[in-house]
Formats: C-alpha cells, structure tokens, sequence
C-alpha cells in the first residue's frame, strides 16, 4: 500500500484526533511567525477567491494510529463520539507547528469542537486546549514552556483580530469562512511502519532558504509584471534578473573584491545577503515607519523589509 496525498481544508479534518509523539519538539512559533500566517491568509482573502482558490500550507504528515477503532465505537457513549472515533486517530509526523496555531486561532474566532490534539510528552495538553480561549489559562499553566509559547500564540492573535475588527466588524465572520473552506493542508498520509524513520528523513539535512533566496523569488514572481505584458516577455525578463543576479553573487565571491566592502568573517550562506541587510538598515526603499514595524526583528526581517 503505497503512501496517500491529498487536499483537506481545516474543515475536513474536525473531528479528527492528533497525536504529538515524544521525538518531536514543543510548541515553539514566536509571535512574528503568527503574525506572518494571519497576514498571508488575510491577504489571500482580501483577493476575494472563488469557491476553488485555496491557501495551501505545507504538507501534514501523519499516520494512522494502530487502535482497535471497531471496539472502541462499541463502547461510546453518543453519537458524536461515534463520528470522531470513524474520523480516525492520527501520529503527527511532520507538521504540528501550524495544526497547533490553527486549532489555537479556531478557538480565538470561537469555533468550538474543531479537532483534538494531544502532546505525548506533556501531561494535560487536551485539558489545556479546552481551555485555550479562556482568559485565565495563562496563570494556570505558566509553568509549562510550551503552554506558554501557545498562550502567546492565542494572545498574537487576539491582538491581531481585535486590530482587524476595529476598522471592519464583519471581518471575523469573513476570515473564519476563507480559513475553513479555502485554507487546506497537504495531506501526506505515510503507510511506513517507522514513524520516527519517516521524521528523521523529512527534517535531517533540511536546509532553510536564506533572506536572498526568498527575496530572488519575490522578485522573480509573475504576478509582479504588468498584465497587459505577454508570457514570453515575462519570461525573458525573469531571465534577466536572474541573470544579473549570478553576476553580482559570482562577484561577490571574488576575495578581493569582498574585502573592498567587508571582512571576510560572514556568517550567512551567500554574500549577496550583505547588500539586502545593508539596504534594508539603510531604508534605501523609504518605507514608512509603521511598515518597518511590521518586519520584525527574526532572522527573515530582511526579506520582510522587500515584501513591504
């Protein structure tokens, strides 16, 4: 039986049950990262998609839990445990991070009984999730590392939505529709018996994009050419930026030449990163103040700096 991949959107998988195995890490997303997935999903709704425009987050990797689901739907008690005992009982292999953020905004936006997660490695979890949207959960569970990085997590987006609904009081009502139906998650269904096998090879030798590489891709996006502009013409200018791009990269990697501009010791994969943190220090793109603000201060603030 070979491994399933398919679209769910947040909808499709209520009711189902998540399980966090001991080898992964805690909940760690820091305020900016929140911030980061409110904003791209506000921004995909304000392009008001039709009914089969979707928002895609990375893949969910899962596995279906070995449990004896017949015996344990002879033994519910009600039909709504029926239904979530036939949705199944998943090990979160790859992707809890943004399933964790997503369960914590539904409770924000007051969606109850979504889908259920549970960290094998910290006691009360399930306790803590029922309780997320409750204004007192911070003290009770303020001892707990990653209880507190979700709590910041929910306060992030409370802050969020309360900025948003100040200026429109129909925005949640929206936002909670686009996140249900339009935002999916790549579902990666593993049939491998080795669950920890599987995470190992998904994480090990994962090497993160730099600024540069995220800004070339900005940069090289279609939708930044003009409309009335034929594809070939796209193309021939992507051609040309990524063109002069090697150029400066291979320049920048002449010895000589750096030392003219900098010492040798740089701690980031490519050179090129130099320019772009100079110019972002320098605000040679004159950005507002409140933009700056919204950049943050992460190890992507660059990059951000250019997307503004």
């Amino acid at each position: 039986m070979s491994d399933r991949i398919e679209l769910k959107s947040v909808r499709d998988i209520f009711g189902m049950n998540f399980y966090i195995p001991k080898y992964q890490r805690g909940y760690r997303w820091t305020k900016q990262q929140v911030n980061d997935l409110l904003n791209d999903i506000k921004e995909f709704m304000e392009r008001k998609p039709g009914d089969d425009e979707i928002y895609c987050l990375q893949p969910l990797v899962v596995k279906k839990k070995d449990d004896d689901t017949l015996k344990r739907i002879k033994e519910a008690t009600n039909l709504i445990e029926v239904k979530a005992l036939l949705k199944g009982s998943w090990d979160v292999i790859d992707g809890q991070q943004r399933l964790t953020t997503i369960k914590i905004l539904l409770a924000c936006l007051k969606e109850q009984g979504c889908y259920n997660i549970e960290y094998e490695t910290r006691e009360g979890s399930k306790d803590f999730f029922s309780k997320i949207s409750n204004t007192l959960v911070k003290n009770e569970y303020e001892d707990n590392i990653d209880f507190y990085h979700m709590n910041q997590a929910k306060e992030t987006i409370q802050a969020w939505l309360g900025l948003e609904n100040n200026d429109n009081p129909s925005f949640e009502e929206t936002f909670k529709e686009t996140l249900l139906n339009n935002v999916k998650f790549i579902w990666y269904e593993s049939t491998d018996e080795d669950p920890i096998r599987v995470f190992t090879r998904l994480n090990i030798g994962k090497i993160p994009l730099t600024d540069a590489e995220l800004i070339k891709a900005l940069f090289l996006n279609q939708s930044n050419f003009s409309n009335s502009e034929n594809i070939e013409n796209i193309r021939l200018y992507q051609q040309e930026i990524a063109a002069e791009w090697d150029d400066i990269e291979y320049t920048l990697q002449n010895d000589e030449f750096w030392l003219f501009i900098h010492s040798l010791e740089w701690n980031k994969p490519t050179r090129i990163d130099f320019i772009f943190d100079l110019m972002r220090e320098k605000n040679v793109l004159e950005i507002s103040d409140e933009q700056c603000k919204c950049i943050g201060d992460d190890e992507h603030k660059t990059f951000r700096y250019f997307y503004e």
